[in-house]
C-alpha cells in the first residue's frame, strides 16, 4: 500500500521529502496558534506555576529534578515550559509554537527512521510519516499546551532509534552511548517511553533484519544473547524509571486494586479495541472519555478478549511470514501497555493523546504488511490515490479539530455534545462557569455531574463552593459537609467549607477546618490569605498580619499582597512600616490605586529638630 512517491530514488529525494511533511505538518497545525491555554492541567504546568514562571535557572532545574507534581516526574518536560515561559511569558501562542515545530520534527525523523532502514524507495516511508502526523488522534498531544511531554519524548524516541540504527550497522561505544543518552532524556520527558528497548528488539528482527533467523543476505547477523544484552542498560534505566514514576504516582492517588482484576481485565480490553477503532475511524472525538465509555456486555468483553489474546500468537507467527504485519502489531500493543488502565491515575478511560507512538506501529503494519509486486500497475496506481485521499481526509479532519481545544469553554463544550451525561465534562465546564461567575449555571452542571457520577466528590465540593457564593449558605453547608465527611483533608474542599463558616459566623469552625491544611500544607499562599481574612474579620489585626507577612515571604514579587500588608500594618497603627509596605507595591505594581490613594493620605514625617547643646 503505496503512493507513488516509491518510485522516487533515496539517494535523490529524502531531503525534498522530508522537508515537504515537515512544512506540510506545519501547515496543517498552524491553526492551533490562535488557541488559548485551557483549564485542564494548564495551571499546574504553565500559567499558574510559579517555579516554571521563573524561567530556566539553578532553583527551577533543582525543582523540576525533585518533583512529583502533576503526579509525574518528567524534568525535562518541566524545563521545556520553563524556556517556553522565558521566551513567550503568557503569550500561548509561543508555547504551542513549539509543540507544532516539535511534532513536525517527529514527522521528519519517523520518515528518517524508516527510509534508511526498510530499503530504496521512499513512498511507503512517507506515507506512514503523514498518517502518523496528520491523523486527528494528534490534536490532543499538540494542541494542548500540557501535553509538551508527548512531542518532546517523541522527538527524543526517535532519535533513539534512528541512532540505534546506526548503531546496528556500525556498532561503536559513541553510538551506543547516543542511543542511551538519547533514551534517557527520553524518559526524564515522559516516562511512557520505559517499553522503547522491547521496541528496539522488534527493530531488529524488521526492518533492521539483523536477529538470528530474520536476517536479509548482506546484513550481518548478531546472536540473541547479544541483542538482549545490548538492551541490558536501557532496562535498568527503565527499572530507575518506573519507581521514580510510581512513587510520583501514588502522590497523585494512583490506583491498582488485585481484587478488581476482573473489572481491570475488562478495562484493557476494551481501551485496545477502543484505540484502534479512534485509529481507523476517528469520529466523535472527545478531550475527555469517562469511564462509562469502556462498558460493554460480558460477551462482547469476552470475544473481543479473546481476539485480542490470540493476535499476540499470531503477530509472532507473522513475523516469519509477514514482519511488518508483527512488528507493528506488537509495537502498538506493547507501546500502549503503561497506559492502557492497569494502574489507573485520574478518572478518564481513555486519553487520544496515549496513541502517540503507539499508533506508528499500526501505520506501518497498514502501509508495510503488503507487497507491491503482489499487484498490477493499475491496482498499485488506485492504492496510491487511495493513500493520498486518505491523507487529505485526515488533514481535513485535523484541521476540523483543532477549534475543540481553542480555549476551555470549546473544549468541555465539544466533550458534552459528544456525551451529554459525561460527568467530567459536565465538571470541567461547571468550573469555566464558576470562572465566568455564571453562577446558575456552574450550580446546573456541578448538579448534573454530581446526579451522573455521585462518587466524584469534587463535583459535590464545588456545588457547594457555587452554593455559597450564590448565597445559599445554609444550603452550601450541608454540602460542604457532606463532600468532607465522603472525603476529609482535602484543601480546597475545607476552604470552601471555612468560608461557609465564616459567613455564617461560625468563626471557631472556620477556623479550625483554616488550621487543619495549615498543619497539612504550610506553605500553601491560599491558606495564609483565607486565614488574615479570617482573622481581620474576626477583629484579630496583628494575627492577620502574621499571616499577611507568611504571604509575602511566599510570594515576594506579588505587589497586591504588599498593598494589603500595608493597610493592615496602618490599621495596627504602624505608619512607618505601613508606608515600605506601600512603597514596594507599588514598586511592584506602579498601577495600584488603592496602595497610590492610601500611601498619599499618609501624614508626612515630622522634621526632627537638632537639640542645642549649651
Amino acid at each position: 500500500m503505496s503512493p507513488s512517491l516509491g518510485a522516487i530514488p533515496a539517494s535523490r529525494g529524502r531531503a525534498w521529502v522530508g522537508c515537504g511533511i515537515f512544512l506540510v505538518t506545519l501547515a496543517v497545525f498552524s491553526p492551533a496558534l490562535g488557541n488559548d491555554f485551557v483549564m485542564m492541567d494548564d495551571p499546574e504546568y504553565v500559567t499558574a506555576n510559579p517555579h516554571v514562571q521563573e524561567g530556566v535557572s539553578g532553583n527551577t532545574i533543582a525543582w523540576a529534578l525533585t518533583t512529583s507534581s502533576a503526579g509525574n516526574w518528567h524534568p525535562l518536560t518541566w524545563l521545556s515550559h520553563a524556556l517556553d515561559w522565558q521566551l513567550w511569558g503568557r503569550r500561548a501562542a509561543g508555547h504551542h509554537l513549539t509543540s507544532i515545530l516539535l511534532h513536525a520534527l517527529n514527522a521528519l525523523l519517523l520518515f528518517w527512521f524508516l527510509s534508511r532502514t526498510t530499503g530504496p524507495g521512499l513512498g511507503r516511508s512517507a506515507f506512514v510519516a503523514l498518517l502518523f502526523a496528520l491523523h486527528p488522534l494528534r490534536v490532543e498531544s499538540v494542541a494542548w499546551v500540557s501535553e509538551r511531554k508527548d512531542v518532546l519524548s517523541g522527538s527524543l524516541a526517535l532519535a533513539c532509534l534512528l541512532f540505534y540504527a546506526a548503531y546496528a550497522s556500525k556498532p561503536t561505544r559513541a553510538g551506543y552511548g547516543l542511543v542511551v543518552l538519547t533514551f534517557i532524556l527520553g524518559l526524564l520527558s515522559k516516562s511512557m517511553l520505559v517499553t522503547l528497548p522491547a521496541v528496539m528488539v522488534l527493530m531488529d528482527v524488521w526492518p533492521l533484519r539483523r536477529a538470528p533467523g530474520f536476517a536479509a543476505p548482506g546484513v550481518p547477523v548478531v546472536t540473541w544473547t547479544r541483542i538482549l544484552a545490548e538492551k541490558v542498560p536501557l532496562v535498568l534505566c527503565v527499572l530507575a524509571s518506573s519507581l521514580v514514576t510510581l512513587l510520583a504516582q501514588r502522590k497523585a492517588r494512583a490506583t491498582f486494586h488485585p481484587e478488581h482484576l476482573g473489572w481491570i481485565l475488562e478495562r484493557v480490553i476494551l481501551s485496545y479495541w477502543r484505540y484502534v477503532g479512534k485509529l481507523f475511524w476517528p469520529t466523535e472525538l472527545s478531550g475527555l472519555y469517562p469511564l462509562s465509555y469502556l462498558h460493554r456486555p460480558l460477551l462482547f468483553v469476552v470475544l473481543a478478549g479473546a481476539v485480542l489474546a490470540l493476535s499476540v500468537p499470531f503477530a509472532l507467527w507473522l513475523l516469519k511470514k509477514r514482519a511488518p504485519v508483527g512488528v507493528g502489531w506488537l509495537w502498538f500493543l506493547g507501546m500502549l501497555v503503561p497506559v492502557v488502565g492497569i494502574v489507573r491515575v485520574g478518572w478518564l478511560a481513555i486519553a487520544e493523546r496515549y496513541t502517540y507512538l503507539p499508533s506508528i506501529g499500526l501505520c506501518i503494519a497498514l502501509v508495510y504488511g503488503f507487497p507491491e509486486l503482489a499487484f498490477s500497475r493499475t491496482v498499485r496506481n488506485a492504492v496510491s490515490v487511495f493513500g493520498a485521499g486518505a491523507v487529505v481526509l485526515l488533514a481535513a479532519l485535523t484541521v476540523r479539530r483543532i477549534p475543540a481545544w481553542r480555549d476551555s469553554e470549546s473544549l468541555f463544550a465539544s466533550a458534552l455534545a459528544v456525551e451529554p451525561d459525561n460527568p467530567a465534562a459536565q465538571f470541567r465546564l461547571g468550573l469555566v462557569r464558576l470562572d465566568q461567575r455564571r453562577l446558575p449555571e456552574a450550580e446546573a452542571l456541578f448538579r448534573a455531574a454530581v446526579t451522573s457520577w455521585p462518587w466524584l466528590n469534587l463535583s459535590r465540593a464545588k456545588l457547594g463552593e457555587t452554593l455559597g457564593r450564590e448565597g445559599k449558605l445554609p444550603e452550601a453547608l450541608v454540602v460542604l459537609t457532606e463532600a468532607n465527611r465522603l472525603q476529609p483533608h482535602v484543601d480546597n474542599t475545607e476552604f470552601a467549607l471555612a468560608k461557609t463558616q465564616l459567613a455564617l459566623g461560625d468563626w471557631a469552625s472556620a477556623e479550625q477546618n483554616l488550621r487543619a491544611v495549615e498543619e497539612r500544607n504550610p506553605d500553601s499562599l491560599a491558606l495564609h490569605l483565607e486565614l488574615a481574612r479570617l482573622l481581620e474579620k474576626h477583629g484579630s489585626v496583628e494575627g492577620a498580619i502574621t499571616e499577611m507577612e507568611r504571604a509575602v515571604r511566599l510570594s515576594p514579587e506579588n505587589g497586591a499582597l504588599y498593598s494589603r500588608l500595608g493597610l493592615l500594618l496602618l490599621r495596627s497603627g504602624r505608619a512607618q512600616r505601613a508606608e515600605a509596605a506601600l512603597k514596594e507595591a507599588l514598586r511592584l505594581n506602579p498601577e495600584d490605586e488603592q496602595a497610590q490613594r492610601t500611601l498619599g493620605a499618609l501624614p508626612a514625617p515630622k522634621p526632627t529638630v537638632p537639640v542645642q547643646r549649651r
